[in-house]
């Protein structure tokens, strides 16, 4: 929870109870107003925190809630992050559909509600770890942006997985990476964690070679890890991708899929020696979804066409389900 929280950790409202619910609704409305997002949008944006901060407590046991504020360009709006350790949501497909989770007498309509009630939902899911969500609310319509969902499974047996993963929105666009630690487990997370958390410390930087040898560094003293790094250009919707090792990224969309390629080495490792990171570019388009998975996947994967309209956590799950292997962790990200 302190990588998806950061400093927001602080001040977040601790959900143990359902005072702690009404809390986190009650802080939710005094950021709206001194923002000035009242009215049914703020209401709104209540309702869903009511519902995300009620998970945690059926099925997260209990977490952390922050809000604040935040912009799209000259319109203010609120962002609510809603973290828990739980056991992660299993069937997010269904989740977010609203569909009935028999296992835990739930309704099963927390998630799906929320995601009605606000603009942007931004989830991660990591199976036996937890799960995260980033709600936003603006005062008025926005251009829309990509949304990001992330599903995570460890290896069977494994009680973490290896692989670590990140997005970061930056006043240019969105990053988007997935780092896959070598081997499964604790130790290959060592490695995976250390690299994504120099990168969430840096999202912005704008050499991806210096900053692929910057992060080499850092994980000098662990197994090291394949990583993929991907960043969008808000304005020009442009793709640029840098990779290493086996994380694949592709850019799909319902008439074509682009495989970006990458160098084979590993980022970090005591043995390995660096080699020159040659990034790639392309064109983006509206509605078409990014996706970057581990090896612990197929390699022939690819979205179904027919599901692109879906919300990203559904377009990664479903990959996941269809191809990922049990013997070796699993996770795949997906921007739309």
């Amino acid at each position: 929870m302190g990588a998806w929280l950061g400093a927001r950790a602080a001040s977040a409202v601790r959900v143990l109870d359902q005072a702690a619910v009404a809390e986190a609704r009650e802080r939710t409305r005094e950021v709206g107003r001194e923002v000035g997002l009242v009215g049914e949008r703020l209401e709104r944006l209540v309702s869903a925190v009511s519902e995300l901060a009620g998970n945690q407590l059926v099925h997260g046991r209990g977490g952390l809630v922050a809000v604040s504020p935040t912009s799209r360009g000259d319109v203010p709006g609120v962002e609510v992050i809603a973290a828990d350790r739980g056991p992660g949501i299993a069937d997010p497909t269904r989740a977010l559909a609203g569909a009935p989770e028999r296992s835990s007498g739930s309704l099963g309509v927390g998630v799906s509600a929320a995601r009605r009630q606000v603009d942007e939902l931004d989830v991660d899911v990591r199976l036996k770890e937890g799960t995260c969500f980033w709600a936003r609310k603006f005062a008025s319509p926005v251009a829309r942006r990509p949304e990001v969902g992330i599903f995570g499974v460890p290896c069977a047996g494994e009680r973490v997985s290896g692989d670590d993963a990140m997005f970061a929105r930056t006043d240019a666009g969105l990053v988007l990476a997935v780092a896959d630690g070598l081997g499964h487990g604790a130790p290959a997370r060592e490695a995976s964690c250390a690299i994504i958390d120099g990168l969430r410390a840096s999202p912005s930087a704008h050499d991806l070679v210096a900053l692929f040898l910057r992060l080499d560094a850092l994980a000098r003293e662990t197994r090291g890890a394949a990583l993929t790094v991907l960043r969008v250009d808000e304005a020009t919707r442009e793709v640029e991708c840098a990779a290493v090792g086996n994380v694949v990224a592709l850019l799909a969309d319902p008439s074509s899929t682009q495989h970006f390629g990458g160098s084979s080495w590993t980022v970090g490792g005591k043995s390995a020696t660096p080699k020159p990171v040659r990034p790639e570019r392309a064109p983006g388009s509206a509605g078409a979804a990014l996706v970057i998975f581990s090896d612990g996947c197929s390699r022939s994967a690819v979205p179904e066409p027919s599901g692109l309209r879906e919300h990203p956590l559904a377009i990664a799950h479903a990959i996941a389900k269809r191809y990922g292997r049990s013997n070796d962790d699993v996770t795949v990200l997906v921007a739309r």
